[in-house]
């Protein structure tokens, strides 16, 4: 989805790019670790850094808000197996 979103020119910054895939790369390792609490805390962290690049206007408001309706999701769906 980032780099959809980048292909689309929401989000143009190549640096924060690359920073919000190693986060995302980070999720999935602990998934696949079966460490479900290391996953919700980086999904926290991921949307504590989307608010914080959009206050910077370094993401746009629609970057910003499927990426954070996606992570919500995501918390939720792992909350649940907890």
């Amino acid at each position: 989805m980032i780099e959809e979103l980048s292909e689309e020119g929401e989000i143009t910054d190549e640096k924060m790019i690359r920073s919000m895939t190693l986060h995302i790369k980070a999720v999935k390792h602990f998934e696949q670790q079966n460490k479900i609490d290391k996953v919700i805390k980086h999904l926290n962290g991921f949307t504590i850094m989307l608010d914080g690049l959009l206050e910077r206007e370094q993401v746009s408001e629609k970057a910003h808000q499927t990426l954070t309706d996606e992570t919500k999701k995501l918390i939720e769906i792992y909350q649940d197996e907890t």
